[in-house]
């Protein structure tokens, strides 16, 4: 256990909370356990952003092909079907709308949204995909102008990525789940009713990116 538990980040379950909450290593907490707290090292560190890191690249390559792909199909939507002329800036605005989209959704917490409601993430990824046009758009006005051709092209593109770009995240975390590299190792803190059902949840979908590897309890004979 010393080496993988350099891995595992704790939950804490008590009747009181009816959700996950991820306890921050170096932050204690009291409710339901007394005087637990997580001390981490350097390695600590270190391992948990690796692990974070892994577990999200896969959902950023999921999101920004989404997003390319739909961008560049209204792009030949616009110029096929329209007849607008190519525009100089066609590269430049995708990449800006993609760096956009990984800012943005770094504070939303999208990458990589271990242990998000569903609900949640949908959410947080198309108020992000919003956020990031709307900025596109900003950055054209500042630095250049906005044309009709981009105007057209991002009309087209925005409810192409909306409906994209979440099915490409389910698909991914899907397909992820199984891997033993993927996902985030918890421990489940507090043998109740409600510890012992979050466990068997969390084995029920992987897909969350929470990998339970066991209940722990304040108490030596329920551990």
């Amino acid at each position: 256990m010393a080496g993988s538990s350099q891995l595992i980040q704790p939950l804490v379950s008590t009747d009181a909370i009816s959700s996950l909450t991820m306890i921050v290593p170096g932050v204690s907490f009291s409710e339901g356990i007394e005087n637990v707290e997580t001390l981490p090292s350097r390695a600590d560190s270190v391992s948990r952003y690796v692990q974070v890191v892994l577990t999200s690249v896969p959902l950023i390559v999921a999101d920004l092909l989404a997003i390319a792909a739909s961008y560049l199909l209204a792009t030949l939507v616009t110029f096929g079907f329209f007849g607008a002329r190519y525009y100089s800036g066609l590269w430049n605005n995708l990449l800006a709308v993609c760096v956009c989209y990984l800012i943005v959704g770094t504070f939303r917490g999208l990458f990589p949204a271990s242990g998000f409601n569903p609900v949640r993430e949908l959410r947080c990824q198309l108020s992000s995909i919003s956020v990031s046009f709307m900025l596109l758009i900003a950055l054209n006005g500042l630095i250049g102008q906005v044309t009709k051709n981009e105007v057209l092209t991002i009309l087209i593109a925005f409810p192409m990525i909306v409906s994209i770009a979440p099915p490409a995240r389910f698909c991914t975390r899907k397909i992820m789940a199984p891997f033993g590299w993927w996902g985030e190792q918890v421990i489940i803190v507090g043998n109740c009713l409600q510890g012992r059902s979050i466990y068997q949840f969390l084995k029920r979908m992987p897909q969350r990116g929470l990998k339970p590897i066991g209940v722990v309890d304040d108490t030596p004979s329920d551990y």
